[in-house]
């Protein structure tokens, strides 16, 4: 016993009350999903507004104080969840009530809560009359309430602590009225922390929500889920018993973890089976099974459904421990049918004892005690009952649970009975004495008794002297009980037997007849084949011979969970246009068949063009050639490194010929290929192929042609390519995926990062390549998105971050989705971009020096190289290390004398030689010197005192991600405060656009712990107060509103309605590197990758390569040593740059993700091996196109 107790945990982080731990998360993730119904959703920034808004409704329109009990009637759906939280955040104590329950019933149990107010929606308004105040929850989130500006100080000022009420939840009671169990925030907490201990849950797991309202379940899943920062998905009401439905959601959504009573597992489960539906619980990792006992017969269908990876939880707790008090993991390995109900969860405590108080000896049956952290705080108003309840032992509460268990040789409980009448049915806990009070409150009833039969239906036995009938009985039940409390069946005796002492004899109870419950029908003959088909189902699930065909479902026995078989069956057999609803609303087997008949008519007709649209779908569509991909791969790496080797070995001073090589050589196949004549057909056709080689092409040649961007080469270049452009364009993007679509007229300004797709992914498995026209004088911001055919008149200004398709009509300005008319005072300035000669000369002067520098880095390398007593790998290796080093130190040199700075709110002209030098001269540096840089890793300390170098401000503690961008940056124009911390893909937009076109560039300031995400976009004159988060894709600009503390998102970017934690003083998150770990780390790198390719040459080094990357991932979790990750992270760098852009959009990437540990489907396309992270993470099915650019985080 002691052993079993031995669960004293110690949890790193202090516990918090349920609501500070849902804002917490908000604060960790805002845009994660935190709830989803069908095509509902909320993200938990959205719902933590709505929160807040339904919070201060209940504070100031209601005037609710802290720990004020309100109840909720409300149905499955978002509006419970918003519910649920937002009575937490104003300080009050939930109390669910179930819709299905009668309306007598539930007045009762408001008034037993003495609750003022009950907050209700459309389905459930009707439920309460006008004595009870109620509220239509969705009639609260007006477009004035959504509009108003959230009191953060009122709802900070709401004083609860953790030993304060946070639900109450109703259980079945013997004496006729439901207990009303009252639990803490404290309770809560510890039960969902032991969850997380036990591995249970997690923060990544996607949970299912199946539970009704009247389980404490439901709050484990909804509570649990937002305060662990995991993602909930909803069924719609009834969806638990439609299957296919059930099936479709677990399989869309990617379910990890859910919680049932064994009864709905196995039938859901055989199910999946039957229908042979093996794909639909791939991704599950935990099963919650509870309520009822588990079976082998449920672990042998599991272990044969699903992965080996999904584990089967057997939990058991009654709701006085706050839902679970025991666990265990489930296996097929024991050939037995009783299970164990396992060990006590962390900081929970089991006692087992006789009658004597005494501790029982092993396999001695005895009753359970449990006490720990989730022992309830009582009974509300029933002083009686919870001192009868819980129990002091040694100083510590214990909850008396009057079930009767046994503790084996390995400490395990099992459970064995009860030691009064409460039973449990199908997961729901009932006293049958509440049943039976409730029938003895007819005049006419003068003794009865309830008894559980055959598992799964209740009986009730009625001694009656006056001429009752069921149908009476049943109704009465119906108006005061809850459904699952209702009794199957009624059997009227004149006399009820009794034993010599006087009380009722059970074993003299006559059997119950299902088929003869009905009443007295003479006829029961179908009329129809139709009847005659559902009279078998029927038979079949229910488990009788011959039912009632006028008989209703209820009066013959139906459960809910027969309700799913029947509909299974006859899904299987008849219709699957039928919905549960029409079962319930047709309850005979005769009402049934009259409203089915119609839809077999419809049903027919359906399934054949279903089935002919299926075949002519799967006719067209092609399947993935990896023969064309893998000779195309092996062809484009050919020509990669064959020049190179060529010119090695024979005449290394023909290293500046390279780039000319390559470039003419995507000329000439753009040519053999003719992509100009490709613009419809089939994905993973001939001509699908075509552009993918030639986009492969022009990927790998990405870097050379950074260095004439902006230069009428690019021009000239893309002219050869096909394209239509006019010489005085000024184009500064290389994210071009059909160079010969374009057209570009005179004075156009395109900036860098701007995505031109003229490829389109049709849903019909087609593609289409689409033309992409810009007028003159056009400007498109960085990061804009052109794609599916654009048709852009002149004078147009596309904002940063926007996405532009179709026709864009003249004199428009387009932000984020959003186009407006161009004002009439600017709409005619615009300044002359045309470079003059001069500009030009200057340009190639400076493109010849750059050239020149690199070549001088060439031949001191080479130096080095020729020494001969040195090993041919180390000496590469550290030529490799000594070019970084060098090219980094000369491309500050540049940036520091010849770039120099520049002045606040300065104007230059596109066409002038301060733009030229002060803009496209730093960026040219910096893109030319781009790989030296990448000696140095994400977050080095030498960052901040490289960037002070150059001019900026940067306080102390700032860590950067890439410095590339803040180096495209005038750095004297840079000012970050203490703490700022930049991620990855941030971009600093070195000039603002002019409603002339002309660039202006300005200050950029950060204040302190300012935290810029991926992928945000920051504009010159942008000022960030201190505490401010930036939120993933978005973009900051001079308009910018910033509040310290305020989280920022969007397109523009708006503020949210939360804000950040202030953040310690002393908080170091992100570790800097030391300068000598980074040359160690790339030197020995660059070391393993040229042994690998030395050793296994082209082919087999690239394989050896893949198999060293793939495993030293999965390996990732076990290293601690940094050096050695910072080693693998070299590792995995120098793959991405040299192998993984000639997989793009080929099958061949996909694999690679797979072995990753990404979950991807078939004839899926990804452009690149930066489209996903947290690969184990990643779930995507088949036949998912994705477009350049797309990052999945």
């Amino acid at each position: 016993m002691q052993s079993m107790n031995n669960t004293q945990v110690s949890f790193s982080s202090p516990v918090n009350c349920i609501h500070h731990e849902f804002v917490y998360q908000v604060m960790k993730h805002p845009q994660k999903l935190a709830v989803e119904l069908d095509e509902q959703s909320l993200t938990y920034c959205e719902l933590l507004h709505y929160v807040q808004v339904l919070s201060l409704i209940l504070l100031n329109e209601y005037h609710v104080v802290p720990g004020e009990v309100v109840c909720q009637c409300v149905e499955r759906s978002l509006s419970m969840v918003i519910g649920i939280m937002g009575i937490e955040m104003a300080g009050c104590v939930y109390c669910p009530l179930s819709p299905r329950d009668p309306q007598h019933r539930l007045h009762a149990l408001t008034q037993q809560t003495q609750s003022r107010l009950v907050l209700v929606h459309d389905l459930t308004k009707i439920k309460f009359n006008h004595s009870i105040v109620s509220s239509n929850i969705d009639s609260i989130f007006t477009v004035y309430n959504m509009e108003r500006n959230i009191d953060i100080d009122q709802l900070s000022s709401i004083r609860v602590t953790l030993d304060d009420l946070a639900y109450i939840i109703f259980t079945s009671g013997s004496t006729g009225i439901p207990k009303a169990v009252q639990v803490r925030h404290r309770n809560f907490i510890e039960f969902i922390r032991s969850l997380i201990y036990g591995d249970v849950l997690n923060e990544k797991d996607t949970i299912l929500q199946m539970a009704r309202c009247s389980f404490d379940v439901h709050i484990h899943d909804i509570l649990g889920s937002l305060m662990i920062g995991s993602s909930l998905i909803m069924l719609h009401r009834r969806g638990i018993m439609d299957f296919d439905y059930l099936a479709s959601v677990m399989k869309e959504k990617n379910i990890t973890c859910f919680a049932s009573v064994p009864t709905i597992i196995n039938n859901f489960f055989t199910f999946l089976e039957q229908q042979n539906h093996h794909n639909v619980a791939q991704y599950l990792r935990s099963v919650c099974s509870g309520g009822e006992a588990c079976s082998l017969k449920l672990i042998n269908l599991m272990s044969n459904t699903v992965t080996h990876t999904c584990r089967l939880w057997n939990m058991y707790g009654p709701a006085e421990t706050t839902i679970d008090c025991t666990f265990h993991l489930l296996n097929n390995s024991l050939e037995t049918e009783s299970f164990p109900i396992g060990r006590p969860l962390s900081n929970y405590q089991n006692l087992v004892l006789d009658q004597f108080s005494q501790t029982v000896f092993m396999n001695q049956e005895g009753d359970l005690f449990v006490g720990g952290v989730g022992v309830f705080a009582g009974y509300l108003t029933r002083d009686d009952s919870s001192a009868k309840a819980l129990v002091e032992i040694d100083g510590e509460l214990f909850y008396r649970t009057g079930d009767l268990v046994t503790i084996d040789n390995n400490g395990l409980l099992h459970y064995q009975g009860r030691k009064d009448h409460q039973i449990k049915l199908h997961g729901q806990r009932i006293e049958l004495g509440e049943i039976e009070r409730c029938l003895l409150n007819i005049t006419s009833v003068s003794a009865c008794i309830v008894m559980k039969w055959n598992d799964d239906y209740l009986v009730a036995y009625v001694q009656s002297s006056s001429h009752m009938n069921e149908e009476e009985l049943r109704q009465h039940c119906q108006s005061h009980l809850p459904p699952h409390m209702i009794p199957s069946i009624f059997i009227i005796l004149e006399k009820l037997p009794l034993n010599q002492n006087g009380k009722i004899d059970r074993k003299l109870l006559p059997l119950p007849d299902l088929s003869s419950s009905s009443g007295n029908h003479d006829d029961n003959v179908p009329h129809t084949t139709l009847e005659q088909q559902l009279q078998d189902i029927f038979s079949q699930a229910l488990h009788i011979q011959s039912p009632h065909i006028e008989a209703p479902f209820n009066q013959l026995g139906g459960t809910s969970l027969d309700a799913i078989r029947v509909l299974a069956l006859i899904r299987q057999q008849l219709c699957t246009n039928i919905d549960i609803g029409l079962l319930f609303t047709n309850p005979s087997i005769r009402q049934l068949a009259q409203a089915i008949e119609p839809l077999l008519i419809l049903d027919a007709p359906q399934d054949a063009v279903f089935t002919t649209n299926q075949s002519q779908e799967t006719h067209l569509r092609c399947s993935p050639s990896f023969v064309i991909e893998s000779i195309g791969i092996v062809f484009l790496i050919c020509q990669w490194l064959c020049p190179i080797i060529i010119i090695h070995r024979w005449c290394p001073l023909f290293f500046p010929i390279l780039p000319a090589f390559h470039l003419l050589f995507y000329v000439i196949c753009s040519r053999l290929f003719s992509p100009c004549y490709i613009k419809t057909d089939n994905l993973f056709s001939w001509n699908y192929y075509r552009w993918w080689f030639l986009d492969r092409l022009w990927n790998n040649n990405t870097f050379w042609l950074k260095h004439i961007l902006g230069t009428p080469l690019y021009n000239y270049y893309l002219r050869l390519c096909g394209a239509r452009i006019s010489l005085n364009t000024h184009i500064y993007t290389i994210n071009i995926d059909a160079p010969w679509l374009l057209d570009i007229d005179d004075g156009s300004w395109i900036a860098n990062e701007t995505y031109l797709n003229c490829l389109y992914f049709n849903d019909d498995g087609t593609f289409k390549l689409s033309p992409i026209r810009i007028g003159s004088n056009c400007s498109i911001g960085t990061r804009s998105i052109l794609f599916n055919g654009v048709d852009m008149q002149d004078n147009i200004i596309v904002q940063p971050m926007s996405s532009v398709t179709g026709f864009i009509a003249s004199e428009t300005i387009i932000d984020g989705e959003q186009h407006k008319s161009l004002p009439p005072h600017m709409s005619n300035k615009h300044s002359i971009r045309s470079l003059s000669i001069w500009h030009k000369i200057y340009q190639m002067i400076a493109l010849l020096a750059i050239i020149a520098l690199h070549c001088a880095l060439l031949i001191l390398v080479y130096k080095v190289y020729s020494v001969g007593q040195i090993p041919l790998l180390i000496n590469i290796a550290f030529c490799w290390t000594l070019w970084s080093i060098i090219g980094c130190f000369i491309s500050l040199l540049l940036l520091k004398f010849m770039v120099g700075s520049c002045a606040a709110d300065e104007i230059y002209p596109t066409a002038s030689k301060l733009y030229l030098q002060k803009i496209w001269l730093r960026q040219l540096i910096v893109s030319s010197f781009h790989h030296a840089w990448l000696l140095l890793t994400s977050y080095d300390y030498l960052y901040p005192y490289v960037l002070r170098w150059l001019g900026a401000h940067i306080e102390e503690n700032v860590k950067l991600a890439e410095i590339d961008t803040f180096l495209s940056y005038p750095t004297n124009l840079l000012q970050l405060e203490t703490g700022v911390t930049a991620f990855g893909s941030v971009l600093l937009v070195s000039t603002e656009l002019t409603p002339s076109g002309d660039h202006r560039v300005d200050q950029i300031i950060l204040g302190s712990h300012t935290n810029l995400a991926n992928g945000c976009s920051i504009l010159p004159g942008s000022c960030l107060e201190s505490e401010t988060m930036i939120g993933n894709l978005t973009r900051i600009s001079r308009e910018t509103k910033s509040k310290s503390g305020v989280v920022l998102m969007g397109v523009p970017a708006r503020t949210m309605p939360f804000q950040m934690p202030v953040t310690p003083k002393n908080q170091n998150q992100i570790e800097i590197i030391p300068f000598w770990h980074t040359c160690l780390s790339h030197y020995v790198s660059k070391c393993l990758l040229l042994s690998i390719y030395s050793f296994g040459g082209l082919v087999g080094g690239s394989i050896i390569h893949t198999i060293l990357v793939c495993g030293l991932y999965r390996c990732r979790s076990y290293i601690r040593h940094q050096i050695i990750e910072q080693i693998i992270a070299r590792v995995n760098q120098d793959y991405a740059q040299f192998i993984c852009p000639f997989l793009g959009n080929t099958q061949w990437l996909i694999r690679l993700f797979r072995a990753y540990g990404a979950h991807i489907g078939e004839n899926t396309i990804m452009p690149d091996i930066s489209s996903i992270t947290d690969y184990h993470l990643m779930a995507i099915g088949d036949n998912v196109r994705l477009n350049v650019g797309t990052q999945i985080q």
